[in-house]
């Protein structure tokens, strides 16, 4: 799992949290040949590098693998275009409830885990400050819908995070 992110003026800001397997640097490789963002690992992970001749000649000549790039970027270009709506037509709630069911849901597929990324990081994520995301956090605590103990997340009512997500 790697988040990736963008420095720009001095300003720091998560642009994903992804999943293996996954292809990192695609429009980078074959765009502007400039890394736009970075990757950081967030566990574990196991990196393989492509050599970008290899790379190109796997797309000019198989076009299975050329279709599944294409998929590929078509479904984070979209993931992309929905997150930045969410981001600006969600009240806050929901933008946190739409991270804790991302974890829980997409990520680890457990309603019990590990958050592996800071609250800071978390503000970073959905353009909020740490301590609206701790506030936020303290108080789907207190409501029973979450269990939290530091990074220890526990989701005790899904379906009411799915409500608060789905109502912004």
């Amino acid at each position: 799992m790697v988040k990736t992110s963008i420095e720009w003026k001095n300003k720091y800001q998560i642009l994903n949290i992804i999943k293996a397997p996954a292809f990192l640097g695609i429009p980078t490789t074959l765009g502007d040949k400039i890394n736009q963002y970075s990757a950081t690992a967030l566990l574990q992970t196991r990196a393989c590098f492509i050599d970008i001749g290899t790379f190109k000649m796997l797309i000019a000549r198989n076009g299975k693998f050329s279709y599944e790039i294409i998929i590929h970027l078509c479904q984070n270009e979209l993931q992309q275009q929905k997150r930045c709506v969410y981001r600006s037509q969600k009240h806050i709630n929901g933008l946190i409830a739409d991270t804790l069911l991302f974890f829980s849901d997409e990520i680890f597929g457990n309603h019990s885990f590990l958050i592996p990324i800071s609250r800071s990081e978390i503000g970073d994520l959905i353009g909020t400050t740490q301590e609206t995301v701790s506030r936020v956090l303290n108080t789907f605590n207190e409501e029973g819908l979450i269990e939290m103990s530091g990074k220890a997340m526990t989701i005790k009512n899904h379906d009411m995070l799915v409500k608060i997500s789905m109502n912004g």
